[in-house]
């Protein structure tokens, strides 16, 4: 049996995702608003597997407390912390969809899923999931 899992949203007339599947990209209040294209412009990263690792730790910095509650995502819209770490439990047993490849290289939708793997191991919604795994979780998401 395997958990939910990272995909990529296409940007193509016609594309779908699969039944279930939440989309955690910039057009929802999911988003992240640590852009890869600013780091690189900025000289924080060398290239952009550098660049998404980067976006993809402050994302999840951001979600435990670190900068200002609401920062925007596009020229007209923000995304609330609190408001996605009170709604992490919509995420539980659902695929993510962002529009990222799934390549290998961080995405803030892993950030995402490990912690409402977590979040469904603590409120026991995770069945036949060991301990070795529940540990596993934990360190991927303070990670």
């Amino acid at each position: 049996m395997t958990g939910p899992v990272g995909r990529q949203k296409q940007r193509y007339r016609g594309s779908r995702l699969p039944v279930g599947t939440i989309v955690v990209d910039r057009s929802s209040r999911r988003g992240n608003p640590f852009r890869v294209e600013e780091i690189l412009g900025n000289g924080e990263a060398a290239d952009e597997p550098e660049a998404r690792a980067i976006a993809v730790r402050r994302y999840a910095d951001w979600l435990d407390g670190t900068g200002p509650q609401r920062l925007p995502v596009t020229k007209s819209r923000t995304v609330d912390r609190d408001w996605i770490n009170a709604h992490m439990g919509e995420l539980i047993g659902h695929d993510l969809a962002c529009t990222c490849p799934v390549d290998g290289l961080p995405c803030h939708r892993d950030v995402l899923l490990a912690r409402a793997a977590l979040l469904a191991l603590e409120q026991g919604q995770a069945p036949g999931v060991g301990a070795a795994r529940h540990a596993w979780l934990r360190t991927a998401v303070e990670q």
